[in-house]
């Protein structure tokens, strides 16, 4: 007998909060712990999980069908998803060597933990119950942001995606703009697809105001980023820019006024964010918190504006 979605995630958190936790106690206790996790500095995944998933619940409010199994799925595997590349890019930024940074990052048992329950339980599960489109779309998104982390050696020169121009912000903000679409399972409506342009549009300025407190970082590991190929002013011009020019997506929607109205609060959001990261560009509530903010803006005024056409 078919059993339901709900059932099967049931299941699967059990089995991940309570066999796999054991199975990773009796492994620490049968293998010295890994030294390496003590020498790199991974990112604080908090508000990025909060940010992805209101991403997430912003293109499920445009579902075909409102199933809340379903985005407790999603959301599931946002979740992983967000830790798995975060957690492999900082692992991988290390000095080791990409084989030898794979092998430490496999070193941490919460990494195997997460990796194992993505592979037993989650890819099974995406497979069966997410819509087609969105599982598509989530195994692009999820290679992206691997390919994103790795380094390729082109005739005896290395290659990584995330030090080139343009092309690192470009391809983050199309990953999480892609949130859009593996929330909604489709993109059969302008609002789908204006969505995913404004979302893509803002996350790519964010991720241009998280290489401001990194310039000298990035200048160190040749990662041409706006701040280290044309400096701070010209990367703080450039991202106002930007976050006006995103505005031109409201003329894709079918009713642009409630959604004018909606993104002006995002965008006048930015202007700020913007102008505060200019008077303190080392201060991370404005870099990273006020900046992945943006995100769960987008959630609220979207969800105003889904229930607002909805008792009209």
């Amino acid at each position: 007998m078919r059993i339901s979605l709900l059932e099967a995630l049931f299941f699967a958190l059990n089995f991940t909060y309570f066999f796999l936790p054991n199975y990773t106690y009796l492994h620490n206790a049968l293998n010295p712990p890994s030294t390496y996790q003590s020498k790199v500095k991974f990112k604080k995944l908090g508000f990025f999980f909060l940010a992805s998933s209101a991403l997430i619940a912003t293109g499920f409010l445009w579902a075909e069908q409102l199933d809340w199994q379903l985005i407790l799925l999603l959301l599931y595997c946002n979740l992983t998803g967000v830790f798995l590349v975060y957690r492999l890019n900082d692992c991988i930024d290390q000095d080791a060597g990409l084989s030898l940074n794979i092998k430490h990052f496999f070193e941490i048992h919460l990494h195997k933990l997460v990796v194992a329950q993505f592979v037993l339980i989650l890819l099974p599960l995406a497979y069966f119950w997410l819509p087609y489109f969105s599982w598509i779309v989530l195994i692009v998104a999820a290679l992206l942001g691997t390919l994103y982390s790795l380094t390729f050696t082109i005739n005896h020169v290395h290659f990584r995606i995330k030090n080139v121009f343009i092309l690192k912000n470009v391809l983050i903000g199309l990953t999480w703009g892609a949130l859009i679409l593996i929330g909604a399972g489709h993109v059969n409506t302008e609002i789908v697809l204006g969505l995913f342009y404004f979302v893509s549009a803002q996350v790519m300025i964010g991720s241009m105001v998280r290489d401001v407190p990194d310039l000298e970082k990035d200048r160190e590991h040749h990662v041409q980023s706006f701040p280290v190929v044309v400096g701070i002013p010209n990367t703080i011009r450039i991202m106002h820019g930007l976050n006006l020019a995103s505005l031109l997506t409201v003329f894709l929607f079918p009713n642009s006024i409630p959604w004018l109205i909606a993104f002006a609060v995002v965008i006048a959001w930015r202007f700020f964010n913007l102008i505060q990261l200019q008077q303190s560009p080392q201060a991370k509530s404005w870099s990273q918190t006020a900046n992945l903010f943006t995100c769960i803006l987008i959630f609220l005024v979207a969800l105003i504006v889904y229930y607002a056409g909805t008792i009209s």
